[in-house]
C-alpha cells in the first residue's frame, strides 16, 4: 500500500511521513503534479491524503485578490487530482478540513450557513470529495481539524504566537478580548488518528479532530503567567466566539482519546516552575454540549434505551448521553453517544441543558425506582421511564410508552419476579390458546422460563402468530388453527401428549362482540367445551383464563365468559381425575382493543379524548403479572377451583387520561386537550366487580383468592350446548344468548 500525500512542507504531512511507511509527498503547487500522479504505478493500491490546506495564517485574511490561488490550491488541485486517477486503484481517501466549515454563530456552530468566504470554499471541496467517492465507491475520512499545534516553534496557532511573543518582546494581539474559545488538538494526536483511520473501515465519513473540550485565550494567558504588558486586546468579533469539537464519532468508531493535554503542554515547553501560580491560575475546560437546545439523557444503555434513542432521533430530539449501571459499558459509545455512569453526571451542572431523563431500564423493583427518581431529579425536575415490564403495550417499545410508562405510580403494582420453580410446568407439555394475544403471548415466554418440556402456541391470526414466532421462543410449536376445529384439537392433545391447557383464546372486544353475538358464543363457548371434551377424554390439566366481566354479566363478551365458567364447574363435577381451573381478573395494561393505547393514540395527534362516561372505573394489572399469577395457580395444591387475583382498589379511567395528559404537557406545555364524554356503550358498566359476596372470598395468599362456586349438576350442560349450537345452526344466535341468560338469572 503506497500513501500519497497532497501538501508538500505542510507541518501535518512532515509527521506523518515519519509515522507512515512508503510514502509519497506531492505539492499542490506543483506545474507538473498531475504528470506525476499518472507516473504512478496502476498495480498498487494507495491511500490518498489531501492535506493541501491554504496557508492558515491567510484563511482568516483572505481578499478577493487571494481568491484565484486559493480556488487553485484547493478546489482545482482536487478536482484535477481525482480526475486523472484511477478509482480502483484507491483504498481510502482522508481529506483534511478545517474548523473554520463550522459558522459562527454564538453558541452553537454545527453546520451554520453563516460561513466565511473561505469556509465556504473549503466545504465545496469537502463536497466535490464526497461526490466522487459516493459515485465511485472509494472509502472516505473527512476531517474537520481544529486548532492544531505543534509546539513552540509553531509559527500559525496561537500557543506558538505567545511563545514568540515572548521571546521576541513584540506585543500579541488577541482578538474578542481574550474570551474565544477554542479547542485544542496535538499534531501527534492527529497523525495517530489518521493512521488508526488508514487501517480500519469505517461508517463514518465526517469526523471533528479536537479534544471535545475547549479553553479560553485569557485562561492559558493567565496559566503561563504571560505579561500582560505584552497584550493588545481586540475587541473585533470576526472570529467566532466558541469552538469545540465534537468527537464521538473518533471515541466511537477508534476508541480513541487524545494524549497530550493543554496544560502538560504549557508546563514543558514554557517550563512552568512557579507551582503557586499554577495553583491559583487554572484552566477549565468547556465541554462541546454548549448549544441552547435541549437534550436527553437515557438512563438504560440496553436494548430498551436504544430503541428509545431511534425513536428520539426519528423525532428529531436530541440526545446528550447514556447512563448504565454496568461499569464495563462505561466510556463506551453508542451511535456516538457516550455511555458514563450517574455518579459522573452528577458532577456536571446540566440542568438548564437537558430536557428530560428517561429511565429505560426493564425490571427495577418500586422502591429501588423512586429512590433512582429523587436521585435524578436534582439533575433534570423532568423525569420519565418506561414499563417495568416492557410488554406493556407492545412487544417493540416506543416513544410513547414514555408517557404511559408513569401509569404503574396510578395502579400502585409492585413488581414480580419470576421463580424457575413449577413443578406443574418445568419439563410439561403445555398448550396455550389464543398464543399470539396479549395474555397468550407473555403465557408462552413465561412457560418457556419455567422449564416447560415444550409449548404448543395455537392462535387462529396468521399475522399474529408470525410475530410471535419473532420472538425467538425456542421451545415453542407455532399452530395456526381454530379452537372450535374439534379434531385439530383432538389431534393436538394425542400427537404431543399435552399435560396442560391454558385457555386464553376469546373474542373480548365488549362493542364489537355487541354487533355479532354469533361470533361471540360460537368462538367463546363453544370453543371452550369443545377443549373442555378433549381435556377431559386425553386426561389434562385445564386452565379457563377468565374476567371481572364474567360478575353479574351486562354485555355479550360477560354473558359468554360466565357461561364458560360454568361449563368448567359442571365438568369438575364428574372428572376428578384431572384439575380444571377458572383464574378470574380484571384489566391488563395494553392487551390488544384495551383503552389506554387508544388515549395514547388520541393525545399524541391532538384529537379529542373520548371517555365513555367520566365516572368508569375499572381493575387494572399488567400483563406480565397477571400470566406470572395465573401460572402461580398452577402451583396450589388444592386445585379445581375458582381463582380470583388480587386487583387492588380500581382506578377512574378519567385520572387515567389525565395523568397520560400532563406527562405530553412536560414535552410540550402548550399543548391543549379536549376531553369529550360520549355515553355508556351497550353492556358497559360504571363498574366492574371481581366477586359478588366478598364473604365468599378465601385467601390464598397476599395476590390469589378463592371462591366457592354453586352446584350446577342439576343443569345437563351436554343438553343445554347441543341446543345452543342447533340455534347457531339456524342462524339463532338471540336464541341462544337467551338461554344463556335464562341460567345465568336462575343462577343469581
Amino acid at each position: 500500500m503506497i500513501n500519497v500525500i497532497i501538501g508538500k512542507n505542510c507541518s501535518l504531512t512532515l509527521h506523518l511521513e515519519k509515522k507512515l511507511r512508503n510514502c509519497i509527498v506531492f505539492s499542490a503547487r506543483d506545474h507538473d503534479l498531475i504528470e506525476k500522479i499518472k507516473k504512478l504505478k496502476k498495480e498498487k493500491k494507495i491511500n490518498l491524503i489531501f492535506n493541501n490546506f491554504y496557508p492558515s495564517r491567510k484563511i482568516h485574511e483572505l481578499k478577493s485578490k487571494d481568491y484565484n490561488d486559493f480556488i487553485n490550491l484547493n478546489l482545482l488541485s482536487t478536482v484535477n487530482i481525482l480526475n486523472n486517477i484511477n478509482p480502483k486503484m484507491i483504498n481510502k481517501i482522508i481529506y483534511s478540513s478545517s474548523a473554520s466549515v463550522y459558522g459562527f454563530d454564538k453558541y452553537e456552530m454545527r453546520d451554520s450557513s453563516n460561513r466565511k468566504l473561505a469556509s465556504a470554499f473549503k466545504i465545496a471541496t469537502e463536497n466535490i470529495v464526497y461526490n466522487y467517492c459516493e459515485q465511485n465507491k472509494v472509502s472516505l475520512n473527512i476531517l474537520r481539524i481544529f486548532n492544531l499545534y505543534t509546539g513552540v516553534n509553531d509559527r500559525f496557532s496561537i500557543l506558538g504566537k505567545i511563545y514568540n511573543s515572548i521571546h521576541s518582546k513584540k506585543k500579541l494581539i488577541v482578538n474578542n478580548n481574550g474570551n474565544s474559545i477554542r479547542d485544542f488538538i496535538h499534531i501527534n494526536d492527529v497523525v495517530q488518528i489518521i493512521s488508526k483511520l488508514l487501517l480500519k473501515k469505517t461508517n463514518t465519513v465526517l469526523f471533528d479532530i479536537g479534544s471535545g473540550y475547549g479553553v479560553k485565550i485569557n485562561e492559558i494567558l493567565n496559566y503561563i503567567n504571560y505579561p500582560k504588558k505584552l497584550i493588545k486586546f481586540n475587541n473585533s468579533k470576526e472570529e467566532i466566539d466558541s469552538s469545540i469539537a465534537n468527537p464521538n464519532n473518533i471515541l466511537s468508531e477508534l476508541n480513541y482519546k487524545n494524549s497530550i493535554k493543554i496544560e502538560k503542554f504549557l508546563d514543558k515547553e514554557f517550563k512552568l516552575k512557579n507551582k503557586k501560580t499554577k495553583k491559583i491560575n487554572k484552566i477549565e475546560y468547556r465541554s462541546s454540549f454548549t448549544s441552547n437546545e435541549n437534550e436527553y439523557i437515557i438512563y438504560g444503555a440496553g436494548n430498551a434505551g436504544k430503541q428509545i434513542y431511534h425513536q428520539l432521533i426519528q423525532n428529531n430530539e436530541k440526545v446528550y448521553c447514556f447512563i448504565d449501571d454496568n461499569p464495563k459499558l462505561h466510556n463506551k459509545y453508542y451511535k456516538s453517544k457516550k455511555i458514563t455512569s450517574l455518579k459522573n453526571i452528577e458532577k456536571l451542572s446540566l440542568k438548564k441543558q437537558i430536557n428530560s431523563i428517561i429511565i429505560s431500564i426493564t425490571a427495577v423493583d418500586k422502591n429501588k425506582l423512586e429512590r433512582l427518581k429523587n436521585r435524578l431529579k436534582k439533575i433534570c425536575s423532568n423525569v420519565l421511564y418506561l414499563p417495568t415490564h416492557k410488554e406493556l403495550i407492545s412487544d417493540t417499545l416506543s416513544l410513547n410508552d414514555t408517557y404511559s410508562l408513569g401509569i404503574e405510580e396510578i395502579i400502585g403494582r409492585r413488581e414480580l419476579h419470576l421463580n424457575k420453580i413449577n413443578p406443574n410446568i418445568k419439563n410439561k407439555v403445555i398448550l396455550v390458546t389464543g398464543a399470539a394475544g396479549s395474555i397468550g403471548s407473555e403465557l408462552c415466554r413465561q412457560i418457556e422460563f419455567l422449564n416447560a418440556k415444550k409449548v404448543v402456541a395455537l392462535d387462529n391470526s396468521e399475522i399474529s402468530l408470525f410475530n410471535l414466532k419473532k420472538n425467538g421462543l425456542k421451545k415453542t410449536k407455532f399452530v395456526l388453527g381454530d379452537i372450535k376445529d374439534k379434531q385439530l384439537v383432538n389431534k393436538l392433545i394425542k400427537e404431543n401428549n399435552i399435560d396442560h391447557i391454558f385457555h386464553a383464546a376469546a373474542y373480548k372486544h365488549l362493542n364489537i362482540l355487541e354487533e355479532n353475538i354469533h361470533s361471540a358464543i360460537s368462538n367463546n363457548v363453544i370453543g371452550t367445551y369443545n377443549l373442555l371434551e378433549n381435556a377431559v377424554y386425553n386426561s389434562c390439566n385445564f386452565t379457563l383464563i377468565s374476567t371481572d366481566k364474567a360478575v353479574n354479566p351486562s354485555s355479550i363478551l360477560g354473558l359468554t365468559k360466565r357461561f364458560c365458567e360454568l361449563i368448567c364447574v359442571f365438568f369438575r363435577k364428574f372428572n376428578k381425575s384431572i384439575d380444571i381451573n377458572i383464574v378470574r381478573f380484571g384489566n391488563v395494561f395494553g392487551s390488544v382493543g384495551s383503552a389506554v393505547p387508544t388515549f395514547i393514540e388520541q393525545i399524541n395527534t391532538n384529537k379529542t379524548i373520548t371517555i365513555t362516561d367520566k365516572k368508569v372505573s375499572r381493575y387494572f394489572m399488567t400483563i406480565k403479572e397477571a400470566c406470572f399469577l395465573v401460572l402461580e395457580t398452577s402451583k396450589i395444591k388444592k386445585q379445581n377451583q375458582t381463582f380470583v387475583l388480587n386487583m387492588g382498589k380500581p382506578i377512574k379511567i378519567i385520572k387515567i387520561i389525565k395523568y397520560l395528559i400532563n406527562l405530553k404537557k412536560r414535552l410540550n406545555p402548550q399543548s391543549h386537550y379536549n376531553i369529550k364524554e360520549i355515553g355508556l356503550q351497550k353492556g358497559e358498566k360504571i363498574t366492574e366487580e371481581l366477586y359478588i359476596n366478598k364473604n365468599e372470598l378465601r385467601k390464598i395468599n397476599k395476590n390469589i383468592f378463592s371462591i366457592d362456586e354453586k352446584n350446577y349438576s342439576n343443569y345437563d350442560f351436554n343438553l343445554i350446548l347441543n341446543e345452543i349450537k342447533k340455534n347457531l345452526d339456524q342462524d339463532s344466535a338471540n336464541k341462544s344468548i337467551n338461554l344463556i341468560k335464562k341460567i345465568l338469572i336462575k343462577e343469581i
